[in-house]
């Protein structure tokens, strides 16, 4: 029932109100500035940008606020292509989650990541993080502003399965096949709700 607000009745007001549908909160999304808004130089909890400029934090590109600009040159498209990573955050090994990303395109294919990783001897016998899991992305190119989203359940490879297990993940913006300039903002990664867990 919609409540209506020429009502001159307190009752009839706290009853509608009290029928209205709740709505529902999102989880709080786990990569650390995902919207890129804090920093100084760089995106707080991002890689310090490249000296050459090929990764710009703009005000630009038409989304509110910053964001994070790839330009790739040919060379660099057609080769090992481009990428930019987010700090640590913490997941739980086989527990399903949603990653999401605002992209828009003017030539490279987006193709972001997310890897994670597990305590583990490195090659001279020290424990450290180490990457056991990667979900790479498929989204397409576009010239406007598309919300992307896929999930992922971060599990160690079946060859380490009951030996390390997956207790952080970070998110690999990347971009690669054709030249020009892409746009990155609102990078999330939220579990997933029960209905997507089934």
């Amino acid at each position: 029932m919609k409540a209506s607000f020429r009502s001159i009745s307190g009752c009839a007001l706290l009853v509608a109100a009290a029928v209205s549908p709740q709505v529902r909160q999102q989880p709080r999304s786990l990569v650390p500035n995902g919207t890129f808004e804090r920093g100084r130089s760089f995106p707080l909890a991002w890689d310090k940008l490249f000296s050459d400029g090929s990764i710009r934090w703009l005000s630009a590109g038409g989304n509110p606020g910053r964001c994070i600009v790839f330009t790739l040159s040919r060379g660099v498209a057609e080769g090992p292509g481009m990428l930019y990573y987010g700090d640590f955050f913490p997941v739980e090994e086989g527990k399903k989650y949603i990653f999401s990303v605002d992209i828009r395109s003017e030539g490279p294919v987006p193709r972001p990541f997310v890897k994670g990783y597990a305590l583990a001897p490195d090659v001279h016998g020290k424990i450290a993080r180490g990457r056991f899991y990667q979900r790479q992305s498929r989204f397409p190119a576009t010239t406007q502003w598309q919300t992307y989203s896929m999930t992922f359940t971060p599990r160690v490879i079946p060859a380490y399965r009951g030996r390390f297990d997956i207790k952080w993940a970070r998110v690999m913006l990347y971009a690669y096949l054709k030249p020009g300039r892409i746009y990155f903002d609102n990078a999330t990664v939220r579990e997933a709700p029960a209905e997507v867990k089934k």
